[in-house]
């Protein structure tokens, strides 16, 4: 458990090969019958993979372990879909990326868990716009964002901002990408969000 925490930390600041290396570390050392354990440790190792655009290796992490997610807990379960999703948008399946994105979403509200619901809404508004459904993909943004704001979670908001910016400029629209890098760029400075400014300033220098 103090490796998957170790990993979960890396993963949330982006040091992803680092947290793949403890995840291997704790499969090696889960015993037999630790089903609980083994789910978390192969969400985390998903997470991390999809940081690393190992896709493929993310989905047959995690794939194999939804069902007993499932029979667990909620969140757990809604983990494993984000790993899903996210891999499958990696792997060029938006469609399903959508559909894994919008069960994360139901289920976050279901629990009432605001900061993942806002979470799988971005991943939802990113998929959203890859199709082609550019209103229903700002609108689903604007949720994430507020949502994030009332919470007063700066640093999700540009974990928010980001790949949405991205979404935008990979679809053509980029003054909108200019828009959510240099507002995802201020709040990082402002907060002290600071190992995410260089990919703001990629993402304004790619839109210019």
């Amino acid at each position: 458990m103090a490796l998957l925490q170790l990993a979960e930390i890396r993963v949330y600041t982006a040091d992803a090969e680092v947290a793949v290396q403890l995840l291997r570390q704790a499969t090696a050392l889960l015993p037999p019958g630790e089903a609980a354990a083994r789910v978390r440790v192969c969400a985390g190792l998903g997470q991390a993979l999809v940081q690393l655009g190992k896709y493929g290796e993310a989905r047959e992490a995690v794939s194999q372990v939804l069902e007993t997610a499932r029979q667990l807990d909620r969140q757990t379960e809604r983990m494993c879909l984000e790993v899903l999703g996210r891999a499958a948008f990696g792997l060029g399946d938006v469609q399903t990326a959508l559909d894994f994105a919008e069960q994360a979403v139901a289920l976050n509200r279901a629990t009432r868990h605001p900061i993942f619901e806002a979470a799988s809404l971005t991943d939802t508004a990113v998929a959203l716009c890859h199709l082609g459904r550019a209103e229903e993909a700002t609108a689903r943004h604007a949720e994430a964002i507020r949502i994030l704001e009332r919470a007063g979670e700066p640093h999700r908001m540009v974990r928010s901002l980001l790949p949405y910016a991205e979404a935008c400029l990979a679809t053509g629209d980029r003054d909108a990408a200019a828009r959510h890098f240099q507002a995802a760029l201020e709040i990082a400075r402002a907060h002290g969000v600071h190992y995410l400014v260089p990919m703001a300033f990629s993402g304004l220098a790619r839109v210019s």
